[in-house]
């Protein structure tokens, strides 16, 4: 009998064939609107009892909408839509839910498809890169994972004594294996972020700085880390952070901060190929979704920048997002040309 090749060998291609993955995914997102006739769930019903697996797969879908904190981004978003008398809150709300749901699906093909990016070589030392709009999973020879987001750009150099990481752009999120020997650094920023085991990521923000936030573990901040390539000891002025931590530092410490495990999971949901809002500002959205597009978007009147945004949109697909906010919070999107669009309060 032919045995299977080892997990990290398999070429998956959830995203090219009708899987039940994918019809798991259309019927949360038909299970999501309103008003679903009795028919309708009697075909669902059908379809989970074809098998086993069908169960399995809308299970896990749904857990996952779970996780993501769907329900707190409706009711946060809602306090922020209230004042917009003229839109629909339950044509917003059908909106946002129809939006999770597919985003559900893409959670898991998008997930399937980074894995067959993973090497069958354990990688502890080389430098690795993402166009915009790119993202990329590398498993290291210690065991840890790195998942490198959008426009990214690092530098690992693993040493029988350190576990070193250098980030010059972009953002990555860090799996660490445990390995108490040899503590795993990564330098951003001119500062230093160390864990021993551990989940965790750091993004390289122009203008604002580099922001941490810890998903699993503790990890230990140094924000002006002197030789931290040789592994030395951090500063003085070291900050540890625990799961939900979440700091943003340049030449000190600017902002520490406790998140709640639902905000925590839509920062980190681009891991998933989704970007999570629950009413921020439309100019961090705005700052937020260029990252995944070489599209230049502008918002022509200073006031509306502030306007809040909630709901869940793939980082493949800009247009997701524009049709949302023509739809969802009354704003214009005009097409100046094919890579420049300029947003606008509607006449």
């Amino acid at each position: 009998m032919t045995q299977s090749p080892p997990d990290n060998h398999r070429v998956i291609t959830l995203r090219d064939a009708k899987t039940v993955d994918d019809e798991a995914a259309n019927w949360l997102m038909i299970l999501s609107r309103e008003n679903v006739s009795g028919h309708t769930l009697g075909e669902f019903e059908a379809w989970l009892r074809q098998s086993v697996r069908h169960r399995r797969a809308f299970d896990r879908l749904s857990a996952l909408w779970d996780d993501f904190g769907a329900l707190t981004v409706l009711e946060d978003h809602a306090a922020s839509v209230a004042e917009m008398s003229n839109l629909s809150k339950d044509k917003i709300s059908r909106r946002v839910l129809m939006g999770v749901a597919a985003s559900a699906g893409l959670a898991v093909l998008g997930g399937a498809t980074f894995y067959t990016r993973w090497s069958a070589e354990q990688i502890q030392e080389g430098e690795f890169r993402t166009a915009v709009g790119e993202q990329k999973i590398v498993r290291l020879s210690d065991g840890s994972v790195v998942h490198l987001n959008t426009d990214t750009e690092l530098l690992i150099a693993f040493t029988p004594s350190a576990r070193n990481v250098a980030l010059y752009r972009g953002e990555a999120h860090f799996e660490v294996a445990k390995d108490s020997r040899r503590k795993f650094g990564v330098r951003a920023g001119g500062g230093r972020i160390e864990a021993v085991g551990t989940a965790f990521t750091v993004r390289l923000r122009p203008s604002v700085g580099v922001e941490v936030t810890v998903e699993e573990g503790r990890v230990v901040l140094a924000p002006d880390a002197v030789d931290a390539e040789q592994n030395t000891a951090l500063a003085k002025d070291a900050q540890h952070l625990s799961v939900g931590g979440n700091a943003i530092y340049n030449a000190d410490i600017k902002k520490i901060a406790q998140l709640k495990q639902a905000e925590v999971t839509r920062k980190l949901s681009w891991r998933q190929g989704v970007l999570a809002y629950a009413g921020e500002p439309l100019s961090d959205v705005i700052a937020d979704i260029s990252r995944y597009t070489n599209v230049t978007i502008e918002v022509s009147d200073p006031s509306l920048r502030a306007r809040p945004i909630g709901g869940y949109f793939k980082v493949d697909d800009v247009d997701e997002l524009f049709e949302s906010l023509e739809l969802n919070f009354g704003l214009v999107v005009d097409r100046i040309s094919d890579d420049h669009v300029q947003i606008r309060k509607a006449s």
